[in-house]
């Protein structure tokens, strides 16, 4: 299994990590904003690119037959690209766009009928106000 890493900081490091010690059969690859030498170690292969460019993430995972891909930071995340990807038939570990642009002030409920609608895991928001 193919799986992509979007994002280059500790966050994606700590996934590599507990993905490359996993017994399961998987190569692992990375699309970084900067070179995490730890992470490279880690990955197959791993390019510093645009990580908010969709369309440059969407052809490396093409080019590579990404089954699953992670994205961690958020900006790619507001840009879109979960659903890009999602939309191409891979699956991605991210919120979509449209439940990210949620602001912290709406409704739980909301949010769980948005979770349900696109079935992803149900957001819990804290607040210490």
């Amino acid at each position: 299994m193919n799986i992509l890493i979007v994002g280059s900081g500790a966050r994606e490091h700590a996934i590599a990590r507990a993905l490359h010690n996993s017994p399961k059969l998987k190569t692992l690859y990375c699309l970084a904003s900067n070179n995490n030498p730890g992470l490279r170690n880690l990955c197959f292969d791993m390019q510093v690119t645009d990580i908010n460019n969709n369309e440059t993430i969407l052809q490396y995972a093409r080019e590579n037959d990404i089954y699953l891909a992670i994205i961690g930071p958020e900006n790619p995340l507001a840009s879109g690209v979960s659903d890009v990807l999602a939309e191409s038939g891979i699956r991605v570990v991210g919120q979509p766009r449209n439940i990210l642009k949620l602001s912290h002030r709406n409704h739980l409920q909301e949010i769980y009928y948005l979770n349900i609608k696109y079935q992803y895991a149900l957001n819990i928001v804290c607040s210490t106000q």
